[in-house]
Order: C-alpha cells, then sequence, then structure tokens
C-alpha cells in the first residue's frame, strides 16, 4: 500500500507567473510494499499508517543463523558456515558445541534431558545432554537433515536427498518413508497426534507408515504453521533454502523486488478442505507464524512482514528495515525471528515501536512548482506524535536534491518539479499514532507553450498554414496567424482566437508573391487574469501564386522524318515543376529540358517527334503548386 497521497494544484490569480488549472495526484496502492522506505512502520491494505510492533535485538552475528530453539531461560542457536552451537542467555552469549565438518545446524530441539541437532550436508542427528556433551550421532541415508519434530513418544526427522521421513524411539530408527517425487521434506508439524509434513510443492499426512497427499501447490512451499484450528502454508515461485549462494553474493547488493515472484498462504483444515486467502507479486514469502490472534507472514524483503487478521479484513505491512526472514520460533515469551543477511534473531514485541519512519514516493508537479502548506489528516492519541519532512528537486534523482527540511507552517524547501516527504511517527509503547491523508498544495509556474513546427500545404487553389504546439501546464492554447509578404510588416488574418492548429489562405485573395507566416500561441484561455503567457512561431517562405507559366511553341522544324519543336515555359515566381506532351490527345508524356533538370523559372524544351500529319500536338507545363497552362498546333 501507498499511503494516500493527494497533490492539489491551488487556483490563485496573483502573478502572470502561475498556472492556474485545478488538478491533483493520487497515490493510493497497496501492490508493490517492497519497494518503500520504511521502518518500524506498519502501511495498511485500506488506507493509512501506524507504527509496528517493537521489536528487541536477541543475538546478532556475522555468521548465518540456520536454527533456533528456546532452551532453560535462554536460547540456542545454530550458525555456519562451519556448524557451531551457541548460546544466548541473559546477553551472555558462549559456543557450547561444533561440527567443523558440516556447513550448519538446520535445526535444534530440546527433548526431554537431550538436545538433538540435524546437521548439512553428511545427514545426520547429533544427540547431546544438557551440558553439551556429545552422547551420540545418527547417520542418515540423505545428503540433508532438515527438521526434527517430537512425537509423544519419540521424534521423527524430515531429510532431503532423497526425500525421507524418518521416525526414532529411544534414538533407534522405527521406520522410514520415501516419498520418491519429492526432494526434500522441510516443513512439518504434529497435529492431533498425527505428522503433517511438506515436500518441496505437496502436503502430506502421516497414515501409520505411509505418506498420503493431501494437496499440491503450483509453487515451492516456503513456510509452515498451525493456528486456531487450521494449518497455514506459504509457497513462493523461489525457495530460500535452494538459494543460500545467490543470497549470499547479493548481501552488499541491496534488495530488489522481483516482479517474476508470486507468492501465496492457504489455509487448510486437517480433514484436507483449503483456501487460498492471500497472496502478492513483487516478493517471497518465506516463513508463517502467529502473534496473538493475527498471522505473521515474513517476506524476503528489508526485514518486511505481514501481519494479517484472522477474517482477513484488516492486512498491514511491516518493515523492520534490514535482513530477510527465515523462520520463526513461538517462544514461551513471545515471537521470535530469524534474520539472514544480515544475520538477527528479533523478538516481535505486543507493545508499539518507540519510532519508525516511511517515506514517500518522488511526487512529480510536472513543472516548477511552489508549495503551500499541507494538508494533514491524523490521529495522535496520549503519548504519540509525528513529525514532518520536505524536500524538492529539480530531477527525480534525490542525490542532487536539497536537505529535508521540518515542516513548519508552509512547506519552506524550495519550489522545484519534484516533491518527497517524511513523517516520524513517536510513542510510549501504549499506543501508536496514526496518518491518514496528506495532501500538499501547491501552484506550478505557468510556462509559455511550446511549438514543434510549422508547414504549408498547397491544394485547390488554397494554401493551409499548419503547426503543432503544446503547453507544459496542460493548458489550452488559443492562436493568432499573421503574414508578411516580402519585407513588409506582418497583418494579422484572423479576427478572433483560433482553437485549431491550421488556418487555410486562398490564393486569389492576396497578389502573388512571396510570404512568410508567424503564428503565436497563447494560454490565455486558462489563465484570464493574469494575461497568459505567449510563443512564437515563424516559418520559411512560401508563395502565393495564381497566374499559371506561360507555355509557348517558339520554334518548328522538318528532319527528315522528323518534327522538331523548340518550347519555353516562364513562370514569374516559381520554377517549372512539370512538363508533357501529347499527340492528338493521347497520353501525355514527360519531357526534360534542354539542361537536364527541372529547376528554373525559364526552361527551354527541344522535342522530336515522328508525326503523320494532320496531327494535333499539345505541350503543357505546371509550377512547384500545381498552376498550369499549355500551347499546341495543328501539323499538316
Amino acid at each position: 500500500m501507498r499511503l494516500r497521497v493527494i497533490i492539489v494544484l491551488a487556483t490563485v490569480f496573483a502573478s502572470a507567473a502561475f498556472a492556474v488549472t485545478s488538478k491533483y495526484i493520487s497515490d493510493y496502492k497497496f501492490n508493490d510494499v517492497a519497494s518503500y522506505q520504511i521502518s518500524n512502520v506498519c502501511l495498511l491494505q485500506n488506507g493509512g499508517l501506524e507504527l509496528a510492533h517493537a521489536y528487541q535485538s536477541v543475538y546478532k552475528t556475522e555468521r548465518l543463523i540456520w536454527s533456533l530453539a528456546q532452551f532453560g531461560n535462554g536460547y540456542l542457536v545454530g550458525i555456519g558456515d562451519s556448524a557451531r552451537l551457541i548460546t544466548v542467555q541473559g546477553g551472555v552469549v558462549k559456543e557450547v558445541y561444533s561440527s567443523p565438518d558440516s556447513l550448519f545446524f538446520s535445526d535444534i530441539a530440546v527433548i526431554s534431558t537431550n538436545i538433538y541437532l540435524t546437521s548439512i550436508p553428511y545427514a545426520e542427528v547429533v544427540v547431546l545432554d544438557h551440558k553439551f556433551q556429545q552422547k551420540k550421532k545418527i547417520p542418515l541415508k540423505n545428503n540433508y537433515a532438515w527438521k526434527i519434530i517430537p512425537a509423544a513418544q519419540g521424534f521423527y526427522i524430515l531429510a532431503g536427498d532423497p526425500a525421507m521421513v524418518y521416525y526414532f524411539e529411544n534414538q533407534q530408527e522405527k521406520f522410514s518413508v520415501t516419498l520418491p517425487y519429492e526432494n526434500n521434506i522441510i516443513y512439518g508439524k504434529m497435529i492431533n497426534d498425527t505428522l503433517y509434513f511438506c515436500g518441496e510443492k505437496a502436503l502430506y499426512r502421516l497414515d501409520g507408515q505411509k505418506a498420503v497427499a493431501m494437496i499440491s501447490f503450483d509453487n515451492a512451499v516456503t513456510g509452515f504453521d498451525f493456528f486456531d484450528g487450521y494449518i497455514y502454508i506459504t509457497t513462493s515461485s523461489k525457495d530460500l533454502y535452494m538459494e543460500y549462494n545467490a543470497q549470499k553474493a547479493q548481501q552488499n547488493k541491496g534488495q530488489n523486488s522481483d516482479q517474476n515472484t508470486s507468492s501465496a498462504l492457504y489455509r487448510i483444515h486437517p480433514n484436507g478442505a483449503f483456501q487460498k486467502v492471500f497472496e502478492k507479486s513483487g516478493l517471497r514469502f518465506i516463513a508463517v507464524s502467529h502473534l496473538k490472534n493475527s498471522l505473521i507472514i515474513g517476506t524476503d524483503e528489508r526485514g518486511g512482514y505481514f501481519e494479517i487478521s484472522p477474517d482477513y479484513t484488516t492486512v498491514k505491512f511491516t518493515s523492520l528495515g534490514k535482513g530477510k526472514f527465515l523462520k520463526f520460533l513461538e517462544g514461551s515469551d513471545g515471537l521470535y525471528a530469524v534474520l539472514l543477511l544480515p544475520s538477527e534473531i528479533v523478538k516481535i514485541e505486543d507493545s508499539y515501536a518507540k519510532e519508525g519512519y516511511y517515506i514517500s514516493d518522488i511526487f512529480d508537479a510536472g513543472n516548477v512548482s511552489e508549495w503551500g502548506t499541507p494538508i494533514i489528516e491524523k490521529n495522535l492519541l496520549p503519548g504519540t506524535d509525528m513529525s514532518y519532512f520536505f524536500r524538492s528537486g529539480a530531477v527525480d534523482e534525490t542525490d542532487y536534491w536539497g536537505n529535508w527540511m521540518p515542516l513548519k507552517g508552509k512547506i519552506s524547501c524550495a519550489p522545484a518539479r519534484y516533491i518527497q516527504y517524511k513523517v516520524i511517527l513517536k510513542s510510549d509503547g501504549k499506543f501508536t499514532p496514526f496518518l491518514n491523508e496528506m495532501n500538499i498544495p501547491y501552484v506550478e509556474w505557468n510556462l509559455p507553450p511550446v511549438f514543434k513546427s510549422i508547414s504549408y500545404k498547397y491544394s485547390d487553389l488554397i494554401v493551409s498554414v499548419k503547426w503543432e504546439a503544446s503547453d507544459p501546464n496542460n493548458d489550452d492554447l488559443v492562436y493568432d496567424v499573421y503574414i508578411a509578404r516580402g519585407e513588409n510588416g506582418w497583418v494579422k488574418m484572423n479576427n478572433s482566437p483560433l482553437k485549431s492548429s491550421s488556418f487555410d489562405l486562398e490564393y486569389k485573395a492576396f497578389p502573388d508573391g512571396i510570404y512568410r507566416a508567424k503564428v503565436v500561441a497563447s494560454d490565455i484561455k486558462s489563465n484570464p487574469m493574469s494575461g497568459g503567457k505567449t510563443n512564437i512561431i515563424i516559418g520559411e517562405n512560401f508563395y502565393i501564386d495564381s497566374a499559371p507559366p506561360v507555355v509557348q511553341i517558339t520554334d518548328v522544324k522538318k528532319d527528315g522524318f522528323y518534327t522538331i519543336f523548340t518550347v519555353t515555359a516562364k513562370d514569374a515566381l516559381l520554377p517549372i515543376f512539370r512538363a508533357k506532351y501529347s499527340v492528338n490527345g493521347g497520353e501525355w508524356i514527360g519531357i526534360l529540358p534542354d539542361d537536364g533538370i527541372l529547376d528554373s523559372k525559364t526552361e527551354t524544351f527541344t522535342v522530336k517527334l515522328i508525326i503523320a500529319p494532320p496531327a494535333f500536338v499539345q505541350f503543357y507545363a505546371g509550377d512547384v503548386i500545381g498552376n498550369t497552362s499549355s500551347d499546341g498546333m495543328l501539323i499538316k
């Protein structure tokens, strides 16, 4: 969602510097939330902006974090690229176990008096006691071991390559199930004493020692949760686990949404009935969990997550400003999230953040504009506050803009074409301020019309003057047309302003001669009180010539079988453009002058014909605007 922003163009008549057309820009979308610059702020799908849940950092590291489990009053964390197990308790971090041959511990489970670890690669289950002494290693028949799921009498292991589900009791394998059409089994939960688990593109139920497929998905499964009697599964067209190296390579290159990515959230009853309840393009759903009565969907964009109410009527998008969600842990004291790039474990609180910010899109006023006093719809509850900042620039690259200017009544940043605002929200944690709408009044500088071209078209004793013009302010334009003969002064042709972009001149209404045309464009119709702005364009010379060329047969003589004609064509103003002859009213045949090219006002033609007398011979010539005349004779 983009916060609703309306930029209103004020209607004023103060000076010729200003335009006076009323319009607005409305920006109210929830489609590309990943593109926004926000931190600790929620964008609401139905409009508005508020503070997000507070969060606190539990642990940071330069290494990749892959697993997390609650342990006593602290946490066990599995990190890579060389697999290590650390404890985090009361702010004290301590490494307690390592497996140098493994990349990372993919999952951790504390079951009774033992700690179980799954590692990648060399898939195996490592068993530690509560003092972190290794008790046992259980090798698996796979390259990947993804998840440990405690059961009533033992535990399950979800593995990949090949895709398998193992069941252990007393640390002894009781059975395993292989899924030949899957590559990995990554997600699962025990629900009503039954194991539900996901391959890469399907949900299964374990019925005794048989995997029963329930639902298939179009995209890869990326998250699994059980909440309020339903299974919730997220899918995405790209899977984070399978892109570990690509993710690491992009760590320092920023996070850009991919519009080809499609993600969805499914709600599934354990009996198999299902519904797609939420979907989004342009970012990946990576994990799903819940906080109190809301679903939480983690994404791969700057610590961004969606919060969805149980009836799906309220959807919020929040960004922590950094990181990509990997997984959630529903701890006894709240919801924890594992972030990658950079690696951090955060606890998402029920209270509101103390401070957050939102930076709007860059808004284009179209022309250099002067800004007014914003009209802000907001709701400030006790212990909350908001402050506003604006900046403007001549180009849409903010690197070349001025500094952020705090709002003190009227917007104080410089007149410019582009503007952007930032709002900072503050709270004591009990309540959140709410920003519903931002209206930015402005008045744009009135710019003169712009001409693109002027041209002439000759037809049927008419010369049409045509032009192309536009107005940077989108004002309505009117025109005046002037013509001048030679060096004489300009004479206005129209009695009232023209709305069309052409004007016709009749040859016979003007003396023959060489003329120029001038068009004056004005936006006075849209700016009547200020007088408007004007601009002019002057075209090249054009001709008014109602007299045709003079064609004359000046000599005829015989030369054997041939009759030789000498013909002249003369025009007072224009070059001879075409010349032809016809015998006895037959086909007109083109001829060239003696110098080989039609380029002069006077041309001489020598035409040698074989004619059987008696016969009529006719010659005609035309100028460049279509005036023609002819001369002929009877050959006896």
